[in-house]
């Protein structure tokens, strides 16, 4: 129901932005969007159908230390352990280096397709036969090549593409034959002989090994499984489920190779490390014996010493086998501060299975060697300069030198024990200074060959222990389950890209209608006149797509008749008790003429006497649209004083007796002054005298100033503006003309309507509740409500034609006539 308080203003306000009438603007373009939307599904169906679809596979991996536990108590932090750092074991998992070696060692940058008619599909199991390409060669340069004709001894090869009958085949191969193919050597070998006798066309893709590993990394993702657990979740998606997991499998595999190839890296170095020190213990040794061989032979002639020395001897023993074991340290320690002190092996492990009673020297040995090792892990993934690697150096500068003081002062300790044990050695040799010389000689040769002994021995059982160490090393990542692909596929998403086509077949109408609002410079809706101007609305004419220009007849009962007839009923308003009205435009094509005649008509019928005055001298159109024979004399003849008589200027209508249409005559060339001529009042006297209304038919006013030289014998003014054609801007002028009273008294009539929310247009409102409800006329779609202006024209008896009532029922029609702007 109406609000009867509300203004006409207030009520075509609200009637336009209600959203009744923005969903039936959209639904007048339903043709759109079943196209587009038609279209945009159709498109996403063809993707799904033939786009190579991707599956996903996944795996869990456990992450422990090295006590074999995956967790991290603080016993173990104080205890200076390794601790689990899961952000570094994501970063190293998915490094490029990882993934090189996964592809080089399982050849998956080997791809297999076969043909079809539109798509190819890819094949991973159940291969038919494989591709080998010689290691020599360069493999960094990929290729493709088409395998057709297959049988149980060789196929045919073809360069890449589509297999036609005029494709030229390369040459003929039998299996497991090596052949030269674009600078390369490869063969092809039989896998199913029974797949081969298919005689399917293949692809085969041989992509280099970074480009793989690319590939396998813009499509692998690591994470870790929970907040508090130390398990790595991986998954992949691949064109084959079964690739994809076997990828999984194998970097897992790869990466529990290379921890425990860290890991040995320290039992390495230690091996290498006895080696060397073996060959010049060994050498020493060699010497020595010679030596005491020798002075056995040479000096003591076979003779040995007396038993009465045993005692003295014994405890001059003891106390050497004391420094001998003090010895042996020095030499450990010794080699030991020599090897860290190298400059070359400044980030090299040092070596930890030596005996080394000291704590001190222990735990930094430990802490040098942890970030020595944590170094090594980031220096793949970290820049030489990055923050990370410059601290590590600097802690790794500071272990190294406190080791080196703690050794030294170590080896001071060793000495003032090795000091004091000499001293009672030389307390037990005063009193056997009696003994011969030779026999002292004899003693320290044999000490020198035990030290050597015994160091010997010692490197030869540390070298054993590390190798059983290196033997039972275990990994530190351990797979939970084998990683398993799934049979559905993860891309396309069928679904969303169903619910998206139609999302984007729906949006694009959207778009399009709103660039058509918004790049639409014409007057199209009822708020474009009155956002710029007051003036007052006396009717609107619609559309009229007949050539038949007088359309106003006595009895007709047509939607424009009864708009014209409104128009008359609105003038006795506008006019009252005056009879000339001035019909006007901005400029040519709006409509004035035609509007001229039929307000004319309908002011006839009513049985008024009516003259219709065709004052456009530049440009005359009304007797030449009636279809009427000029006369040779006109309005310019009588100006200009040649015919004194009005009556010889009309024109008769048929049907029309109570219209007289006065014809402009011969064209003069100085209209604007003409229309100054003293005749002109007399014309007016005249016509006034003997015609009820009359009715001045005059040139566009934003082109000429004829208008303004008429508008003082007019008593009101009708300004026509076109729906469509009329541009906004010059709403602007005509709302001056209006406040100026250039025209004096002026309402506007809006020419060339289509209603409906199609066109923004939906009426003006005179009045609440009436309507003609001429729901069979065709052409003027939704003016079955249009009487008094209250209704919004959707009364027609064939309201399902796309919500204008267009008079042609197909789907097809419609759309051509909503690109035509029909």
């Amino acid at each position: 129901m109406v609000d009867q308080n509300l203004t006409n203003e207030q009520l075509e306000e609200q009637k336009k932005g209600s959203p009744i009438e923005l969903l039936f603007k959209y639904l007048s373009y339903l043709p759109l969007f079943i196209l587009t939307i038609a279209i945009s599904t159709t498109i996403g169906e063809i993707y799904v159908r033939y786009v190579i679809p991707k599956y996903k596979a996944t795996t869990l991996v456990v992450v422990k230390d090295d006590k074999g536990s995956n967790t991290n108590g603080i016993l173990d932090e104080a205890l200076g352990n390794k601790k689990i750092n899961l952000e570094n074991e994501l970063q190293l998992i998915r490094s490029k280096k990882l993934l090189k070696r996964v592809v080089a060692k399982n050849r998956f940058n080997i791809k297999y397709y076969s043909q079809g008619k539109i798509k190819k599909t890819s094949l991973y199991v159940g291969l038919p036969f494989e591709l080998r390409v010689d290691k020599s060669v360069d493999s960094t340069q990929p290729f493709s090549l088409v395998v057709n004709n297959t049988d149980i001894y060789g196929a045919d090869i073809y360069y890449p593409g589509k297999i036609t009958k005029e494709s030229k085949k390369i040459k003929r191969v039998k299996w497991n034959e090596i052949f030269d193919y674009q600078s390369r050597k490869i063969h092809l070998n039989l896998l199913d002989s029974i797949i081969v006798r298919n005689k399917n066309i293949y692809t085969v893709d041989f992509n280099s090994i970074d480009q793989t590993a690319n590939e396998i990394s813009s499509g692998f993702s690591v994470s870790t499984y929970g907040g508090k657990s130390t398990i790595i979740s991986l998954s992949i998606i691949s064109d084959q489920p079964d690739r994809g997991a076997d990828i999984l499998n194998s970097i897992v595999e790869e990466y529990n190779f290379l921890g425990i190839e860290e890991k040995n890296i320290a039992n390495t170095k230690m091996i290498d490390f006895i080696n060397e020190r073996l060959k010049l213990i060994e050498n020493e040794l060699g010497g020595v014996e010679s030596n005491l061989s020798k002075f056995k032979i040479d000096v003591l002639k076979g003779i040995d010493t007396k038993d009465e020395k045993n005692l003295l001897f014994k405890n001059v023993s003891d106390n050497e086998n004391l420094i001998t074991a003090i010895n042996l340290k020095l030499e450990v320690v010794d080699m030991l501060y020599k090897y860290i002190n190298t400059p070359k092996n400044m980030y090299e492990l040092v070596p930890s299975n030596f005996d080394i009673t000291d704590n001190t020297i222990s735990y930094l040995i430990s802490t040098f060697n942890g970030l020595q090792l944590k170094r090594q892990r980031e220096v793949p993934i970290n820049s030489e300069k990055s923050i990370l690697i410059s601290d590590l150096n600097n802690q790794i500068y500071e272990a190294r030198k406190n080791l080196l003081e703690s050794l030294v002062n170590y080896k001071k300790k060793i000495l003032n024990d090795n000091k004091s044990f000499k001293n009672e050695i030389i307390n037990y040799e005063a009193k056997l200074e009696g003994f011969p010389q030779k026999e002292n000689t004899q003693v320290s040769i044999e000490r020198q060959k035990n030290i050597k002994e015994q160091l010997y021995l010692f490197l030869l059982q540390k070298k054993e222990e590390t190798a059983i160490t290196s033997a039972a090393t275990a990994s530190n990542y351990k797979q939970i389950d084998d990683a398993e692909g799934y049979g559905v596929p993860v891309e396309p998403d069928t679904s969303k890209i169903r619910m998206m086509t139609i999302l984007i077949g729906f949006a694009i109408p959207l778009i399009i209608i709103y660039l058509i609002d918004f790049l639409n410079d014409k007057v199209t809706s009822r708020d474009d006149i009155t956002k710029y101007t007051k003036a007052p609305f006396i009717g609107e004419v619609g559309h009229h797509s007949n050539k038949k220009v007088l359309v106003v007849a006595n009895k007709s009962r047509s939607i424009i008749s009864e708009q014209f007839r409104i128009i008359r009923s609105n003038l006795d308003f506008l006019i009252q008790d005056k009879k000339v009205i001035l019909v006007t435009s901005s400029v040519s094509g709006e409509g004035k003429s035609f509007v001229s005649l039929n307000i004319g008509a309908v002011l006839a019928i009513s049985g008024k006497k009516v003259a219709l005055l065709e004052f456009d001298l530049r440009k005359p159109r009304i007797i030449k649209n009636i279809g009427l024979q000029k006369k040779n004399v006109g309005l310019s003849n009588y100006l200009i004083g040649q015919i004194s008589n009005i009556d010889e200027l009309f024109y008769p209508i048929d049907n029309y007796q109570n219209l007289h249409v006065f014809g402009c005559g011969p064209i003069p060339p100085n209209p604007s002054e003409l229309m100054l001529n003293d005749n002109m009042i007399k014309l007016f006297n005249d016509l006034r005298s003997k015609y009820d209304y009359i009715i001045i038919d005059s040139a566009p006013v934003g082109l000429v100033s004829d208008t303004f030289t008429l508008s003082k014998f007019a008593d009101s003014v009708l300004y026509v503006i076109r729906q469509r054609y009329t541009l906004k801007k010059q709403v602007g002028f005509i709302d001056e003309i209006y406040r100026t009273q250039k025209l004096g008294t002026m309402g506007l009539i809006v020419n060339d309507v289509k209603v409906g929310a199609r066109y923004g247009y939906y009426g003006y409102g005179y009045g609440y509740g009436y309507g003609y409800g001429y729901g069979g006329y065709s052409g003027y779609g939704g003016y079955g409500g249009y009487g008094g202006y209250g209704g919004y024209g959707y009364t027609s008896k064939r309201q399902g034609q796309y919500f204008d009532n267009n008079s042609e029922k197909s789907p097809f029609k419609a759309i051509k006539n909503w690109f035509t702007g029909k």
